[in-house]
């Protein structure tokens, strides 16, 4: 279980359960998982889902695996998370899928929650690009992205550096 504060010390906690049988996807192109071409064990795997979220503009989408045993009601004896990662792992060999992985939900809702490890981080314009990478450099982070839509702005990715990114810029501004 993972344990998420929105809000500052007095916000709500949310907590988060990983899916058993939910994966997000993220195709190349942000074209529709139905339009690209994958191996027939791919679209073996992906047979029966059904999609449960989309979110177009990105090329993502959540499917929940279907569940061929309870389908037929037989009890299995594997994991209740091999078909989803079976699929997630025959997804990532794909050409056109830039992304498969686990979905968070709400441990009490169940509502499906969308992550990302990457960090975006936008620095004030005047700031030398050169400067920027130096700090960033500093906590350890690669560049994945430049993104065009401002003068400074960087797609990063590395796990927990939002604390610590956080902490930088506290201490700077």
């Amino acid at each position: 279980m993972y344990k998420v504060k929105y809000g500052g010390k007095k916000g709500k906690t949310i907590e988060l359960v990983e899916s058993p049988d939910l994966v997000a996807i993220r195709t190349e192109g942000n074209q529709k998982l139905e339009d690209v071409q994958l191996t027939t064990r791919s679209r073996g795997l992906m047979k029966g889902s059904t999609e449960v979220a989309a979110f177009p503009e990105a090329g993502v989408t959540v499917h929940r695996m279907a569940d061929d045993n309870s389908q037929l009601g037989l009890e299995s004896a594997a994991s209740p998370t091999s078909h989803r990662d079976e699929a997630r792992a025959s997804l990532k060999k794909e050409d056109d899928i830039r992304f498969a992985g686990r979905v968070l939900q709400e441990a009490d809702s169940g509502e499906v929650m969308v992550y990302t490890e990457n960090l975006f981080v936008k620095f004030h314009d005047s700031e030398k690009e050169a400067a920027c990478l130096d700090l960033l450099k500093r906590y350890k982070l690669k560049v994945k992205n430049k993104l065009g839509f401002a003068k400074t702005p960087i797609l990063y990715k590395r796990r927990r550096a939002l604390v610590w990114l956080f902490l930088v810029f506290q201490k700077k501004f």
